[in-house]
Formats: C-alpha cells, structure tokens, sequence
C-alpha cells in the first residue's frame, strides 16, 4: 500500500482532502457536457445512451453527446460523430462473417509469441528448383520451427528476376519476387528445426504488407490463400477483396512507390495498414498464391511478416 509523507494510504485521501479535491477541480468537459444538456432540456443519461457505441474513445463520446444535447436530441449528429471517429480510429475486421474477433486473435498470437523472425536464411534455391528456408523462425513452447518456402510449379528465374528478390527485407519482414504478367504459388511450411518433419505453430497469423500496384493500374498484386480460415483487414483498407468457398483473395487497388514500404510491423501507418492483410494459420502447411498483373517489365517483391498486425487495434 501507498502510504503519503504524514503515513495516510492513498485509499484514506481518497475518502477525504481528495474527494473534496475531485469536486473542486471539476473536469471543464464535463461541466460543458452538463450545461448543453441542460439548455438542451435533454437528460445526460439518454446523451449518454445515444452516444454508447463511441463509449471507447472518451473525446469523441463526450464531444456527441454534447452535440445531442445542442441539436435537442436529434441523431444526426451522432451519426456524423461515428463516421468521424472510424475514419480517424480505422478498427480490425474480419473478411468472413461469423465468430471471428480481430482483437483476440491479436491477443492471441502474442500471447503465444507466434512472431516470426526471417534473420537467418539457412537456403535459398528457389531459382535452381529448391527451397527458401528461414531458420529457427519460430519458438513455441520450447520448439524451434524453420519455415521453408518452396514456389509450386515451374518458376522462371532470370533476368531481374533473381535469388536477389528472394529472403528478407529486415528480421521481420520477408521477400518473394513474382514477374509482372504471372501468377506463383508458393507453399509455406513449418517443420522441425534443420528437419523435414512437420511442425505446428499455434495462432500464427501470415500477413501480406504493402500490397500496391504501378500508376495506371499496371502491376496490380494480389493474394489469394485457400482453406486457411479467416483473414483481417482493417475497415478503411484499399484492398479489393473477393472471398470464393475457403478461399479469401485480395487485390491491390492503389499506387504506391518504395518510399511508402514499411520497415517494421508495430510502426506501421494507417497508409501501410491500409495496404495489408493477415491470414489465419491453420496446420503445418499453406498455400499462396501470388499475382501480378501485366504491364510493366519489373518483378515486384511480396512483403511478409508472420505477426498478427492489422488484427491488432490501434491505441
């Protein structure tokens, strides 16, 4: 316990000099709240009860309702005060309805350290038919996991298209190279440390970053992964998204350059944000598929980030 330099705990104060304090030093918020409701004729409580969905942000929660009691308690301007707060406070949603909560799969995955780590790149042949491997990728419950991605197919190497597209941007992110014009699926897959044998992380979330395209709508990206589950975007993003049976597929929509790429998945922008999707991860394996439209002669690179990100809500 708390005690102050005279030995009384905080608790103490707080049934005295401090209530009295409380009520002397009233928040001015408050007061104005109080009066426009007041001149309004209209009862805080229903104020409040109007405003409720806005109960989580104090500012904008306490600016409708004093915009309630001001208008005589017309909706109007509540409605305005919820369109003003989720384009400045975009939220997490789901792409597919149903029991999904953005908020605890977020919570989830860092409860569990499902973060991936792509600083140690054991192999990369992708361009000679084998694999990508990132080693010791994962830790969980005292399992090490390399993840090793392998293209499905035939990929045509050459030219700009090297194994220099492929790896890793920093630690948390990693890279994939695709040709302008193609489609390549990828297979992700987790397996024991330096091993082949299959592994399974638990709620892992894969997201793509930074999912653009080229001026005129040329170099348009897309992903589409199948039987993964669900996916999270956030409720402003600019991705065009198509859901078809277990399969959820996103589309780039906007132009971007390199000077808007994200270099870390917390300090990312609501731009950034808006610009990337997180995929559920269910079992040892997964499929991508990535895509880039025709026009233009340079491979783009895929960003990826085994973190929940854009699941998690913005404070």
């Amino acid at each position: 316990m708390v005690n102050d330099e005279n030995g009384r705990s905080i608790q103490e104060l707080g049934k005295g000099s401090c209530a009295a304090q409380v009520q002397e030093h009233r928040n001015p918020q408050q007061v104005t709240l109080e009066s426009s409701c007041r001149d309004g004729g209209i009862e805080i409580a229903d104020a409040a009860n109007a405003c409720s969905a806005l109960e989580g942000n104090e500012e904008f929660f306490i600016d409708c309702q004093i915009d309630y009691c001001f208008s005589g308690g017309q909706m109007v301007p509540v409605a305005e005060a919820i369109e003003e707060e989720h384009i400045e406070n975009p939220q997490p949603v789901c792409v597919k309805a149903g029991d999904c909560d953005p908020a605890s799969k977020c919570c989830n995955a860092l409860r569990d350290q499902a973060t991936l780590t792509f600083d140690n790149i054991v192999s990369n042949d992708v361009c000679d038919g084998g694999e990508l491997r990132y080693g010791s990728a994962l830790t969980q419950n005292g399992q090490v996991m390399d993840l090793v991605v392998k293209p499905l197919g035939d990929l045509k190497c050459g030219g700009k298209l090297d194994k220099a597209k492929f790896g890793a941007r920093n630690s948390q992110i990693g890279l994939l190279g695709v040709r302008a014009g193609t489609e390549q699926a990828f297979e992700f897959k987790f397996v024991q440390q330096g091993t082949d044998t299959l592994a399974s992380p638990q709620n892992l979330m894969m997201t793509f970053l930074d999912l653009d395209q080229g001026k005129k709508n040329k170099q348009r990206e897309s992903v589409k992964v199948c039987g993964s589950g669900n996916a999270v975007t956030s409720d402003d993003t600019e991705l065009e998204i198509q859901t078809n049976g277990d399969c959820i597929e996103v589309k780039s929509s906007s132009a971007g350059t390199g000077k808007d790429n994200p270099d870390s998945i917390e300090g990312m922008s609501q731009l950034q944000r808006a610009r990337a999707v997180a995929f559920d991860v269910t079992g040892s394996t997964f499929t991508a598929t990535l895509g880039v439209s025709k026009k233009g002669k340079n491979p783009r690179r895929f960003n990826f980030a085994g973190h929940p990100s854009v699941a998690c809500v913005l404070k």
